[in-house]
């Protein structure tokens, strides 16, 4: 159970997965006595992030959520990073994969991912990697992907480390540009 007063814009977000398709049915039991079903989701064998309002129960003392899924007996429901929050309008999350080290005037590829966790479908973004202080790639708006709520581009940057680097140690960092986030905390990694 939860309670939502107070809260703006409240949502349930979850990643589900079915071997076989199996729909995902969603249901508020709420305090004020009312269950009903508020979502149906499909399903895939790969993970899908869903989310669901739940700005209509602001006003309950409490909510409890109910999954339904019928199964047959070779199928099965996943669900992982099950989390009730406030979605902002915009907000884009970067991260940054790259190998735990690379000799000296070799290549090496980083994977930069720019994920939306905002309500609102977002193309005027750019992304910025750096090595140390140096700027070493930037993919600018026109170049990114449109993202929906949930969805993930990723961009794939070379990188060379260098002979001449006094350190043994770089510091990689990717950064999201985006002037209407309204989380900037996820913004670099």
């Amino acid at each position: 159970m939860v309670c939502l007063k107070g809260e703006e814009n409240p949502s349930l977000m979850f990643d589900v997965a079915s071997l076989n398709g199996t729909p995902l049915k969603v249901y508020i039991d709420a305090a004020s006595g009312s269950f009903q079903q508020i979502a149906t989701f499909e399903t895939t064998e790969n993970f899908v992030k869903q989310k669901v309002s739940l700005k209509d129960y602001v006003h309950e003392e409490w909510i409890a959520f109910v999954l339904v899924g019928s199964f047959e007996s070779n199928d099965y429901i996943v669900l992982d990073n099950i989390a009730v929050n406030a979605v902002p309008d915009n907000n884009l999350a970067v991260f940054l994969t790259a190998p735990e080290s690379v000799v000296r005037g070799k290549k090496a590829n980083l994977l930069v991912e720019v994920t939306n966790q905002g309500e609102n479908t977002v193309s005027d973004y750019a992304v910025k990697v750096y090595a140390d202080d140096k700027l070493i790639e930037e993919i600018a708006s026109e170049d990114v992907e449109e993202l929906a709520f949930g969805e993930t581009a990723e961009y794939v940057v070379p990188y060379e480390a260098s002979l001449f680097h006094t350190s043994d140690d770089v510091l990689l960092r990717a950064e999201v540009i985006f002037a209407a986030d309204e989380d900037i905390t996820d913004n670099a990694d």
